[in-house]
């Protein structure tokens, strides 16, 4: 047998990996889903949002998405400011999960009225 070439796709933007990613998350997961990339900048600070950004979701998802664009989360600990949870999972760079979103308080997660 002669040598065979696998054809590599062109190259694709970190948007549509991100998206490839989250589609076999999404397979792998069996449904009920919504995984967010929260990206980490606007003008002069470091904010954490999901707003402009990749997303994939189960339909019955969607309005909690919609209800997420509006978050804003910061990226460092400041007086007077809430880091939320992806501000928190984003300083101690340790993953956080659960299989129930009234395990936390309204200061801890929040969005927790809308998610619950």
């Amino acid at each position: 047998m002669g040598n065979c070439m696998i054809p590599r796709p062109l190259s694709m933007s970190v948007d549509e990996k991100m998206l490839k990613a989250l589609s076999l998350f999404k397979a792998s997961s069996g449904g009920g889903i919504l995984a967010q990339v929260l990206g980490s900048h606007e003008a002069d600070q470091h904010i954490l949002s999901t707003c402009e950004q990749p997303y994939l979701l189960d339909e019955m998802l969607a309005g909690y998405r919609e209800i997420s664009r509006s978050f804003v989360f910061p990226t460092e600990r400041r007086s007077g400011s809430f880091l939320g949870l992806p501000g928190c999972v984003f300083i101690s760079k340790v993953q956080e999960w659960t299989s129930n979103v009234s395990y936390y308080n309204k200061i801890e997660y929040l969005q927790a009225d809308q998610a619950a």
